[in-house]
């Protein structure tokens, strides 16, 4: 079950180029818990979601070579500000 506010663990790539190219990156988050804060104030509003869970994927460093990881702590913020 997901965390309210917490979308569904989509895998994203989360840098630049190319798959299987140096400095790629494809992670999913897996989020167990979301932090929300909010107001309201009319001409100010902002809306905070800090999603925290575990990362797992896939990076390629310089040499080329892909690295595996999982289980790795961490976190992903959506923000809206109004001013």
């Amino acid at each position: 079950m997901q965390p309210p506010g917490c979308a569904p663990p989509v895998p994203r790539n989360t840098a630049p180029g190319t798959p299987g190219t140096p400095g790629f990156v494809d992670a999913t988050l897996t989020p167990t818990f979301d932090r929300y804060d909010g107001a309201d104030l009319r001409v100010l509003r902002r809306e905070v979601h800090q999603c925290f869970g575990t990362w797992a994927g896939q990076a390629v460093g310089d040499d080329g070579v892909p690295v595996e990881f999982e289980d790795i702590r961490g976190f992903a913020e959506e923000a809206r500000n109004k001013w």
